[in-house]
């Protein structure tokens, strides 16, 4: 469109000084030939400018369009993302509650034979104590934060 308009655009000029070059060179003092065919240039350089601005707009719609659709798609990823991080952390609380009491019993699997605790008549109690209440305040904190 660009090239038609700048194709078209002087046409009606150069059309009239033709005229005026004919009418003086001629002495004819109606040339209606060229004021029809310059009529009709202007028409076609009108059109073709009308055109270019419809296809402007056009243009425009489609990339408001285009843009519209990536800010969706940008909106629906964000969520998608926001969703995944809250399972995360849902998987990880967990983790890290059945965590604790891995490492406690781990400790008292290792078998020392210098551990105090083994001795005591309250030891095993203890442990499983340790165990349950480490689970119990980790499950509270990630409750108390909304991860669970």
């Amino acid at each position: 469109m660009i090239d038609l308009g700048h194709a078209t655009a002087p046409l009606p000029d150069m059309l009239l000084r033709l005229q005026r070059i004919v009418e003086n060179r001629f002495h004819v003092d109606d040339a209606p030939a060229f004021r029809e065919v310059a009529d009709r240039a202007r028409y076609v350089d009108a059109r073709v400018s009308a055109f270019r601005g419809t296809l402007d707009s056009a243009l425009t719609v489609h990339s408001s369009l285009v843009d519209q659709r990536r800010n969706e798609a940008m909106q629906r990823m964000t969520e998608t993302s926001l969703e995944q991080n809250d399972q995360v952390k849902k998987i990880s609380s967990w983790a890290a509650i059945g965590f604790a009491p891995t490492l406690v019993a781990g400790i008292y699997g290792m078998n020392f034979r210098t551990m105090p605790e083994l001795d005591w008549p309250w030891g095993y109690p203890f442990a499983i104590a340790l165990m349950a209440a480490v689970s119990a305040g980790l499950y509270v904190v990630f409750k108390k934060n909304d991860w669970l």
